[in-house]
């Protein structure tokens, strides 16, 4: 071997050892412009360009017109370090513009940016943070490809079934809305006059009305969320009793039979304006698109099936489950707290405070231009409850508590009213009070460690106060039900009372209440000022 040759080799281990190439093949977990999307991203020691494929929209006449905003940027998702924008091909820089001649035409473009470190695995591309735009969050980079041709931008299960969703979310983590559900499932009995030949009825026949019992699946596919079909069958109605009525029998309309293909599926999320369109997945994969609507937006989803609507509960992951929660750290969500000592601590839900990175408290003795910092003293995820302290070194007191906590149960019929902090974002911070009574002494599907009450309730609502009329805590508010009108549920105040007693230091109690006999605008201008926003990060 000549030294020429040898000095080549060398070199090129050299530039070997020092560059590297990648192309992956990306999935992501959100993203605010569905007619964009990212079909790969190539990474190399000098560069990482980001290939996307625009579909002019049929909301813009012609297709409407796009541009590169040159504000783009490429951000670690967990160190938050920024990468900017070199070049943009096959797209003009915002305010020149590429305009589309029909509406659907597409236009495939890359854009160039800083070189990412080879330890990055995660990133958000951002247009805009403000106005929003071509903005995807959580891009996962750990997928890549040999090739150069332009494969799916999102992974999947190779099947739809529950092993695999489970190993596909072990793997990418989940946000908190995916996951596995399942309906609660109940039926309702009809009773059908059985007439004779003269219009008389002589007995009536027992006919069970059905609602199935499906079990779904929730994932995010290439951005958007879709529901999954994995097992269930729909059982329709059965005659339990009657008469043959002179030997005929009742046979179910057609409105009454249910079949899967008839399933449509919704999804709305809490604290968002936009509506998430699901699609429902056969196991083949087929699957039938459902329209867009407009409703309010809860933490929940329901199926709509023959005119009928089935709440389901979430069995996959469970709390003792760790899985990674893909969501982003910096988003603020809020709760409702109430003190029960001077000196700090106050009652929340546990689903309020449960993962959160920081706790931030407002509106201590009416004042919500102060925040304090707290922290989780003791919780109980089963009776969703957590007792957290300010622990902040400008904090002094919270004042003399004014009511008791009753650890008596209350009676159905009982006067009952509600202090929270409810969707903040357009019902402002101010207190808001809702009022009525106790329903019943069970809460959903009869768990017995809950109320039902009458009093509206809506998210933001959760872990505030109960107060009968006298003004004592009876109880913690914690969720609504999202198929009935006014059917709210809180915690009942003893189960409170049992987290204490298990703390190692418990809290002095005020065993004298200050407000019980005032009118209720008395009581509510005492009150509010020890109840509080738990903003969480």
């Amino acid at each position: 071997m000549t030294q020429t040759v040898k000095i080549i080799l060398g070199l090129c281990l050299l530039f070997a050892q020092t560059t590297f190439g990648q192309i992956i093949n990306p999935f992501f977990n959100s993203r605010e412009v569905s007619y964009c999307d990212i079909t790969k991203v190539e990474r190399t020691s000098y560069n990482t360009t980001v290939y996307f494929k625009y579909t002019a929209p049929s909301t813009y006449t012609n297709g409407g017109w796009v541009c590169a905003g040159a504000d783009f940027f490429i951000r670690d998702t967990y160190t938050k370090t920024k990468y900017k924008l070199i070049n943009a091909n096959n797209i003009p820089i915002c305010p020149s513009k590429h305009n589309f001649q029909y509406q659907g035409q597409t236009l495939e473009f890359n854009l160039v940016f800083e070189a990412l470190p080879s330890s990055t695995t995660k990133i958000d591309i951002i247009e805009d943070e403000i106005k929003g735009g071509f903005n995807f969050f959580g891009v996962n980079l750990t997928t890549t490809s040999s090739s150069n041709t332009n494969s799916p931008s999102y992974s999947t299960p190779q099947k739809w079934d529950e092993y695999n969703l489970k190993e596909h979310w072990k793997a990418n983590g989940m946000d908190k809305i995916e996951g596995i559900y399942e309906s609660t499932g109940s039926y309702k009995d009809i009773e059908i006059p059985c007439n004779n030949g003269y219009g008389q009825t002589i007995c009536f026949n027992t006919w069970r009305n059905y609602e199935p019992k499906y079990k779904v699946a929730l994932v995010i596919v290439t951005g958007e969320y879709k529901l999954i079909y994995l097992s269930g069958t729909p059982k329709g109605i059965e005659k339990i009793g009657g008469c043959n009525c002179d030997g005929k029998s009742y046979i179910a309309p057609a409105s009454n039979q249910w079949s899967i293909g008839e399933v449509k599926a919704k999804l709305y999320k809490t604290a968002t304006p936009d509506f998430y369109k699901c699609e429902w997945f056969m196991g083949d994969k087929t699957l039938n698109p459902d329209g867009y609507i407009t409703f309010e937006n809860y933490a929940y989803f329901t199926l709509f099936l023959s005119g009928d609507k089935s709440m389901y509960l979430k069995l996959y992951p469970s709390a003792d489950e760790n899985i990674v929660q893909n969501t982003n750290k910096t988003e603020k969500s809020s709760g409702t707290g109430y003190a029960i000592s001077s000196n700090g601590y106050i009652v929340t839900n546990h689903h309020v405070t449960n993962g959160a990175t920081s706790i931030k408290i407002k509106g201590v003795n009416g004042d919500f231009s102060k925040t304090y910092t707290a922290k989780v003293i003791i919780e109980d995820k089963n009776n969703d409850l957590s007792i957290i302290k300010i622990d902040d070194p400008s904090f002094t007191s919270l004042g003399t508590i004014p009511y008791i906590i009753a650890n008596r149960a209350s009676d159905v019929g009982s006067s009952v009213f509600v202090l929270g902090y409810p969707l903040r974002a357009t019902m402002g911070d101010e207190v808001k009070l809702t009022n009525g009574i106790i329903s019943s002494k069970s809460g959903f599907q009869g768990d017995v460690t809950s109320y039902q009450i009458t009093a509206p309730v809506q998210p933001g609502n959760s872990g505030g106060p109960l107060f009968d009329d006298k003004g004592n805590i009876i109880g913690i508010i914690n969720a609504k039900h999202i198929g009935a009108e006014n059917a709210s549920y809180a915690i009942k105040a003893s189960y409170l009372m049992n987290l204490i007693d298990l703390m190692q230091t418990p809290p002095k109690l005020q065993t004298i209440s200050t407000v019980e006999g005032k009118p209720l605008t008395e009581q509510v201008k005492i009150l509010k000022k020890f109840t509080y926003i738990v903003e969480i990060n």
